[in-house]
């Protein structure tokens, strides 16, 4: 009888091993699996995409520039875009058409990796152009607040 109880009980124990295994195993290859494309419609395509990280980050700053729709002097708000960069993406533009996303700005000649990490925050291919206004220096008021004394001659 105890060689019987003994044999269910591992019986049992290898039962229980084998269902974690398996579900561990299940676990692991949804990990892998890519989720199911959806199919986008209309409406679905202004809809905020992976760059909804970047633009989070970007709202402190204030700057977010639509890559598909900012002009020349728009561009060049971007830190590290100066006259050429930002020629070199309205020519790209104009040739390939509106970027799908903000990776493909990689595809500009003098746009790598350093300058996207840059950039990334303040890149969006859908919404407006948002630029911060600059603060205006603050006047000096040392010269023109400041009264002589007035002088009194006592006699």
């Amino acid at each position: 009888m105890k060689k019987i109880s003994l044999a269910v009980a591992l019986w049992f124990a290898m039962a229980g091993l084998a269902v974690h295994v398996m579900a561990a195993d299940k676990a692991m290859e949804e990990k892998k699996a890519p989720a199911p494309a959806a199919t986008k419609s209309a409406a679905d395509t202004k809809a905020p995409t992976k760059d909804t990280a970047a633009d989070s980050k970007a709202k402190g700053s204030g700057l977010m520039v639509n890559i598909n729709k900012a002009s020349k002097e728009e561009l060049k708000n971007l830190k590290g875009i100066g006259d050429t960069r930002a020629q070199d993406i309205i020519d790209y533009r104009k040739k390939n058409g509106d970027f799908k996303s903000v990776d493909e700005l990689e595809k500009v000649k003098g746009i790598g990796p350093g300058a996207m990490k840059q950039i990334r925050p303040n890149v969006t291919v859908s919404g407006d152009t948002s630029i911060p206004k600059k603060a205006e220096p603050a006047k000096d008021t040392k010269a023109t607040d400041a009264k002589a004394p007035v002088k009194t001659d006592k006699k």
